[in-house]
C-alpha cells in the first residue's frame, strides 16, 4: 500500500493506492509543483517532477514497507506502508 502526502497548504491531504495496481497519476504539491506518480510491477516511482533539483525522481522505486520518496521544494512524500 502506498501514502501520499500534501503539505502544500496549512492542511495536509493523503491518498492511499496499491501496489498490486498499475496507477499512473499527478501528485498537486506545492506553490503549483507537481509530481508525476507511477505505480507499476509492485514498484512506485516519481516518473517525472516540476520542482528545481529532481531528486525525487533520482530516488528511484521503493517497494518494501518503511520506504519513501520525497520531494521537498513540492512537500510531496510518497511512502510505502
Amino acid at each position: 500500500e502506498i501514502s501520499t502526502r500534501d503539505w502544500s497548504s496549512d492542511v495536509c491531504s493523503s491518498d492511499l493506492y496499491r501496489l498490486d495496481e498499475e496507477i499512473d497519476t499527478w501528485i498537486d504539491g506545492y506553490q503549483g509543483g507537481q509530481n508525476h506518480l507511477v505505480i507499476q510491477d509492485g514498484c512506485a516511482r516519481i516518473e517525472e517532477a516540476y520542482c528545481p533539483d529532481k531528486l525525487c525522481v533520482k530516488q528511484g522505486t521503493v517497494s518494501k514497507s518503511g520506504e519513501s520518496l520525497v520531494c521537498l521544494p513540492n512537500r510531496v512524500v510518497v511512502a510505502v506502508k
